[in-house]
C-alpha cells in the first residue's frame, strides 16, 4: 500500500537535501595509510628468559592493512609529554581471529610521538613537530618492547597469586582484582606523515 507523504515535510526535505554542499575541507584532512601491523604477544617467563628476550617483530609475519585517520588537530583526544593520541580506524586483510584487527573498520587509539619544541604554552589543538620515520619507529619499538616485558611480568604475578590461592587453607576474605593491559601492537606506515593541519 502506498502512503503519500506530507507535502510540506517533503518540500522541507528536498530543500535541506538539495542545499547540502560537499565538505571538501573535511575530505582534505582525511588520509588512508597502508600499514604493517605487529601484535605484541604474551609469552611466559621461560620463553622470555631462554628464547625471546625482546619483542621480535622482524621474525614475525605482519598483518597487512590500512588505517584511515583525520589529520586535523580536532581529531586529537589527548596530548601527553611526548605523544599525541587520536582515534582512527584499522582495517586488516584478512581480519585477525581475535584482538585488534579482528573487526572490520575497528576504532582504535593511535599514538604518535612528537618533538618538544620548548613552547610550554602548547596545548591540545596546537601544531606538533614529529620526528623522522626512522626516529619515531625506534621510539615506538622501545615502547612496544616495554609492553612485551610488562605483559610477561603481569602474567607471572597472577600465576603466583593463583598458586597461592589454590594452596591456601581457607577462602580469601576479599576479591583479588584482575588487571590487564590494553591490547597493543606496532603499526608501521612507510610514508612520512606531516604535521596535523
Amino acid at each position: 500500500m502506498f502512503a503519500s507523504s506530507d507535502q510540506n515535510k517533503l518540500k522541507e526535505a528536498l530543500q535541506a537535501g538539495g542545499a547540502k554542499d560537499f565538505n571538501f575541507e573535511h575530505v582534505k584532512k582525511q588520509r588512508v595509510e597502508s600499514i604493517d601491523y605487529y601484535p605484541i604477544p604474551t609469552v611466559d617467563l621461560v620463553q622470555l628468559v631462554h628464547k625471546i628476550s625482546a619483542f621480535d617483530w622482524e621474525s614475525s609475519d605482519p598483518w597487512l592493512g590500512h588505517v584511515c585517520l583525520d589529520v586535523s588537530t580536532k581529531s586529537l583526544i589527548g596530548v601527553g609529554a611526548f605523544k599525541t593520541a587520536q582515534i582512527t580506524h584499522l582495517m586488516l586483510s584478512p581480519l585477525r581471529p581475535t584482538g585488534l584487527g579482528s573487526l572490520p573498520n575497528q576504532s582504535i587509539i593511535i599514538k604518535w610521538s612528537y618533538i618538544i619544541t620548548g613552547d610550554k604554552t602548547a596545548q591540545l589543538g596546537s601544531p606538533f613537530v614529529y620526528p623522522s620515520l626512522g626516529e619515531e619507529a625506534n621510539q615506538l619499538y622501545h615502547e612496544a618492547n616495554i609492553m612485551y616485558w610488562v605483559k610477561v611480568l603481569l602474567k607471572l604475578t597472577y600465576n603466583y597469586i593463583n598458586r597461592a590461592v589454590d594452596n591456601a587453607d581457607q577462602a580469601l576474605p576479599f576479591e583479588i582484582p584482575y588487571l590487564h593491559f590494553v591490547d597493543a601492537g606496532l603499526l608501521l606506515a612507510f610514508t612520512e606523515h606531516h604535521n596535523p593541519i
